[in-house]
């Protein structure tokens, strides 16, 4: 099974989910949500992601694109 984009990025740098949301100052819940595309992520929160994965913001919106 392939790994959607955003949860490849997170488990190429290593990081469990609430290690990503602790750096992107938010809830796990929430980032649970978006990796599993309930729900669409905020533009801070696409922000906030982005720095903490170390990516650009253009590479995490290719994600919903």
């Amino acid at each position: 099974m392939l790994l959607n984009p955003l949860r490849a990025y997170r488990t190429e740098r290593g990081l469990s989910l609430s290690e990503l949301a602790n750096s992107a100052q938010m809830s796990r819940a929430a980032l649970a949500a978006i990796e599993a595309g309930e729900q669409l992520f905020t533009r801070n929160q696409a922000v906030d992601i982005a720095q903490a994965l170390r990516i650009s913001v253009e590479d995490l919106a290719a994600y919903i694109g």
